[in-house]
């Protein structure tokens, strides 16, 4: 017979596990997505991250 103490205790395991492997071969395998523009022939350029995040923001100063 499987007590609820213990099923709690396999089920955590099994997660902490999981969060382990996941996390570290996620973070190696994920690319970085961006998206770059660029205005007014290279003089504005703005670097966007997933979800309408902006990056950076560059404007020559000439």
């Amino acid at each position: 017979m499987t007590y609820p103490s213990d099923l709690n205790r396999s089920i955590s395991e099994l997660l902490s596990t999981l969060g382990r492997n996941d996390a570290g071969s996620a973070a190696e395998a994920a690319p970085v997505v961006q998206g770059v523009g660029e205005a007014a022939d290279g003089m504005v350029r703005v670097v966007t991250l997933p979800g309408g995040q902006i990056e950076s923001v560059w404007i020559d100063p000439a």
